[in-house]
């Protein structure tokens, strides 16, 4: 018998699973179907999850349904009625809170209580993540699935969450995409530099001299408003 690895990694996640195949197969990628032990690392986070298929299904269920609320925005607590072993539950904005009971926790030093580990949600997607590529994986544990309790009509009505604001996003992206492919398939507009005007096409300014403006010298000045004329010596009285 021997044992098989497989390991699914996210920047803020990393799932590793170890079991052994039951049937023989020679192929060079032997699938997995049985799992003895699994373990999950996140980024930044000492803290180590491990355990076998039964920590491993619930921890799949509990995550994917707090998925399914983040994006539809239903509150999962007045949608689970029976209270779970395995509880994920948001503690804030951003934040998730797991915990896991001591009786599903494999560790090499027995666990002496449950588990508490708070989640970001960049952490807790790329978990999600790694749990979809684990189940889409045919070669390891090809019998493991989810079984998710489908939204009312009602219940997606009421919940406005995450999802719009996702769409949102993909909206937006989806336009800033096609601009910029419109942009990139319009030609470049071609510059061209202007071309030196000749110089007998550069109309000439003429410039008159300041004497030709002034009148001649025995020119009779026009009168102007107030003068008042003269009396030539014909005219003058006593004569």
């Amino acid at each position: 018998m021997i044992t098989i690895q497989r390991q699914y990694s996210l920047p803020n996640c990393v799932l590793m699973l170890e079991g052994f195949n039951t049937d023989s197969d020679p192929s060079s990628r032997p699938p997995l179907t049985t799992l003895t032990h699994f373990e999950c690392h996140f980024a930044n986070e000492s803290t180590v999850i491990e355990g076998d298929r039964d920590l491993l299904n619930a921890l799949a269920q509990q995550v994917h349904a707090q998925a399914q609320a983040i994006l539809s925005g239903v509150d999962r607590k007045s949608n689970s009625p029976v209270k779970e072993e395995l509880r994920l539950e948001p503690v804030g904005q951003d934040t998730f809170l797991l915990q896991i009971p001591r009786r599903l926790l494999h560790s090499p030093e027995e666990p002496l209580q449950d588990l508490k580990l708070e989640l970001s949600a960049v952490q807790l997607f790329d978990l999600l993540e790694a749990l979809d590529q684990l189940m889409e994986d045919t070669q390891t544990l090809p019998e493991f699935s989810l079984r998710l309790r489908p939204l009312s009509r009602k219940e997606v009505g009421a919940g406005q969450g995450l999802g719009q604001q996702v769409i949102a996003f993909g909206l937006g992206v989806v336009s800033l995409a096609a601009v910029a492919g419109i942009a990139f398939i319009l030609p470049t507009p071609e510059i061209k530099k202007p071309e030196p005007m000749d110089q007998e096409s550069i109309p000439s300014e003429e410039v008159i001299p300041p004497e030709a403006t002034q009148p001649p010298p025995d020119a009779p000045r026009p009168n102007t408003p107030g003068d008042t004329p003269e009396a030539s010596p014909e005219t003058s009285p006593g004569t």
